[in-house]
């Protein structure tokens, strides 16, 4: 194992088509980082400028200030060998790790990203909770591009993926979580079972939930606060919500996941509903849906701000979630 690997986080796309163009790179043997749309952003070019003591424009600036490590030429910067944590590629909460593999270059094309250093791919769309703890703790901090300040964890990881280790201790890891969230669900009392599968008439009746609310949300004044962002309809993404909305109050974005349910009846957890719950917090909403009737008019929905905080007992810390059936009753007692 290479001695002097360290490792970086990055975040390098703005919208959706802008992360699949990453992604692609990746795949493909490039780690392209942003902040690189016209020749002016070649970080070489702004290198010089720097050495030359020549004042840099404003749009400059902001590209070689967060960016200039990319580039390799001293040291402290990123070198062969380092692992690039790519966050939320290729979807939200997924973690793509590449090594790089040769110097810096800059691509021809007329689009953003085109700053980026040969890479080979380790690790493709593992979900934060996959890695050490040391490390997801420093892969959560905001920033476009930042140094993993514990070589050691780094090297750590990839001597697991290296030496194929990693599965092995993702299980082990797992199980444990299992454990905890069994001893979790229990003190909210028997009101949780395994998932056995769910009828069609159940998966249609939370397709019409989710039709439901979703009209509500897309009304001019929105519902409860919120209102649907453009393209805020997230349900063929599989990202842990059905619908990006806008708190009205403060602009804030707030994930809306639906759930439909009969009176006396039960609702669907996944294991990245509640993953996604847990990290985003109150910016993540639960709405139930009560179906009382055939008709979607006498329907009533209501909304739970923050879900994992008020059903799982604080002093469990919930590592992963198996899927589950919980009591609506118990969640909105008052539908």
């Amino acid at each position: 194992m290479k001695s002097g690997i360290r490792g970086w986080a990055v975040q390098a796309y703005h919208e959706k088509d802008d992360r699949s163009v990453v992604f692609d790179s990746l795949v493909k043997g490039k780690a392209r980082i942003g902040w690189s749309r016209d020749d002016r952003h070649d970080l070489r070019r702004r290198e010089k400028k720097w050495n030359q003591k020549r004042s840099f424009t404003s749009d400059e600036k902001e590209a070689w200030s967060g960016n200039h490590f990319f580039l390799g030429t001293h040291p402290e910067d990123v070198q062969v060998g380092d692992l690039l944590f790519y966050r939320n590629q290729p979807t939200r909460g997924r973690i793509t790790v590449v090594q790089v593999a040769g110097k810096y270059g800059y691509l021809s094309v007329q689009d953003d990203f085109r700053s980026y250093r040969p890479c080979r791919k380790l690790v493709e769309g593992r979900t934060l909770r996959s890695f050490p703890t040391i490390l997801r703790e420093r892969l959560k901090k905001p920033g476009r591009f930042s140094r993993i300040k514990n070589d050691s964890a780094v090297r750590h990881f990839y001597g697991l993926v290296t030496k194929g280790t990693s599965k092995r201790t993702a299980s082990k890891f797992e199980e444990r979580g299992r454990k905890k969230v069994a001893a979790a669900l229990k003190k909210l009392g028997n009101n949780y079972g395994s998932l056995k599968g769910i009828t069609p008439e159940q998966f249609q009746q939370g397709v019409e939930g989710e039709r439901f609310v979703l009209e509500l949300l897309s009304r001019k004044n929105g519902w409860r606060g919120l209102r649907l962002k453009e393209n805020g309809d997230r349900r063929q993404e599989s990202c842990g919500y059905d619908f990006l909305c806008t708190r009205l109050a403060d602009g804030q974005n707030i994930e809306v996941e639906v759930k439909t349910f009969a009176k006396n009846g039960r609702m669907f957890f996944t294991q990245k509903e509640w993953l996604e719950a847990e990290k985003a917090g109150n910016r993540y909403w639960l709405v139930g849906v009560l179906a009382a009737g055939r008709s979607t008019k006498t329907w009533v929905a209501e909304r739970l701000p923050n879900p994992y905080r008020h059903l799982i007992a604080a002093n469990y810390k919930v590592m992963t979630v198996l899927t589950y059936f919980m009591s609506a009753n118990a969640i909105f007692p008052e539908l």
